[in-house]
């Protein structure tokens, strides 16, 4: 019985090892050829998707703000990329109406170049007729990989941590690689980039000074993707989007558009002056606050959800027992929910808000016991706004309406 028990027990242990041993082994790890051409595919934090003509695209990713330098010579890097892909030619003219992928890894410490190509052959045949000429139709598109392989100071590399004297003397240097894809109607078609270099460093120019800052006080702040339409019709600009989308990300890839988040979040500090109505007295009056203002459009940032706490006293004249004139000086304690839409040229944006206050500082007989009001912000121009209101008085045993006007 005890022999049978062990050998039991034997099995069992043997089926589970084999078991995680299968398990391990369907994790697929990526060859040693991959890693070659894909160095360091998880490290780029910043990621420039620009939409070129005739539905090209072009996609820089970057390890850091200062690699922008390192594309602003890209006619150079495709010329050299063509000149060494040269001994292939014939091979890869031989691929017809099918696409190809050419993965060029360029190391700029060592001058060296890995090159790989991938032919894909077309998924059927595909021709277009015109004018009585048949021919044949390429539809798939060609993509040109190009990694550069760099180096930086190991202290500039805020984010990396090395531990110990040794390794940072191992470390003296931080490895580091850059990437630019290009998706083409044909890989020939970087001839044309070449030739158009004045326009590629603009635009490249353009993206640098676009820049966020990608490392802060506390270190990598994530992934940050943009997709760039230099070619977008100033009335696409006005009535459909911005050329440049922002999007934040988490893992890198950006998926669609409707990934995008609004990156133009911010805090404010909010003043105005007026004159109010209250019964049948005019008063001075003023709003000082902080305001959030939140990107709420996906595709239209110029309109803003905006969030304010305020603080408003409201300045009441009146005449004491000797016949001197005082000043009664009363306060509400606001917060308010409005919408605004920052117009181009505008140096304020037009805004329209509702809102609730409670009276925190009560001096005279204008007001008695507690004290709320409701009210709406109306903006008539960029520097006035008029504000209706509904004063409730007295524990609700009272309510009148009033009004103020604004200027900022």
């Amino acid at each position: 019985m005890k022999r049978l028990m062990l050998l039991t027990a034997l099995i069992l242990i043997s089926a589970k090892g084999m078991l995680r041993a299968q398990t391990n082994n369907t994790i697929a790890q990526p060859s040693k050829t991959d890693q070659a051409f894909n160095p360091c595919e998880k490290c780029y934090i910043h990621i420039k998707d620009i939409v070129l003509m005739k539905d090209e695209r072009m996609t820089l990713e970057l390890f850091r703000i200062e690699d922008y330098a390192l594309f602003k010579n890209m006619d150079s890097i495709l010329m050299n990329f063509r000149k060494d892909i040269t001994f292939y030619k014939d091979s890869l003219d031989n691929n017809g109406i099918g696409n190809v992928r050419i993965d060029y890894v360029y190391n700029l410490k060592n001058n060296t170049r890995k090159i790989r190509f991938h032919k894909y052959p077309a998924n059927g045949a595909s021709f277009v007729q015109q004018n009585n000429d048949v021919s044949k139709l390429k539809i798939e598109q060609d993509t040109v990989h190009i990694v550069l392989e760099n180096t930086m100071p190991l202290k500039q590399a805020t984010y990396v941590k090395v531990k110990g004297a040794l390794g940072k003397q191992l470390l003296s240097t931080f490895p580091y690689s850059i990437q630019a894809t290009f998706v083409l109607n044909n890989y020939t078609d970087v001839d044309h980039l070449i030739t158009d270099k004045a326009e590629i460093k603009r635009i490249i120019d353009t993206l640098e000074e676009a820049k966020k800052p990608l490392v802060g006080k506390r270190g990598h702040v994530g992934v940050v993707s943009s997709v760039y339409r230099p070619y977008l019709s100033q009335n696409m600009k006005e009535h459909w989007r911005p050329a440049i989308i922002k999007y934040r990300q988490y893992i890198g890839i950006i998926k669609d558009e409707n990934d995008y988040q609004g990156s133009s979040d911010y805090l404010t500090v909010d003043m105005n002056v007026g004159i109010g109505l209250l019964r049948n007295a005019l008063a001075p009056t003023a709003d000082l606050g902080l305001q959030i203002v939140r990107t709420r459009r996906r595709y239209d940032p110029k309109v803003s959800n905006a969030y304010g706490l305020y603080f408003q006293p409201i300045f009441l004249f009146d005449k004491n027992s000797t016949g001197d004139y005082i000043t009664n000086t009363n306060a509400f304690v606001t917060l308010r929910l409005g919408e605004q839409t920052n117009e181009e040229g505008c140096k304020r944006p037009i805004a329209t808000a509702l809102g609730v206050g409670y009276l925190i500082l009560n001096k005279g007989n204008y007001f008695k016991n507690n004290t709320f009001k409701v009210f709406m912000d109306l903006q008539l121009n960029k520097a006035v706004r008029i504000a209706p209101e509904l004063i409730i008085t007295d524990n609700g045993k009272q309510i009148f309406p009033g009004l103020t006007l604004k200027v900022f």
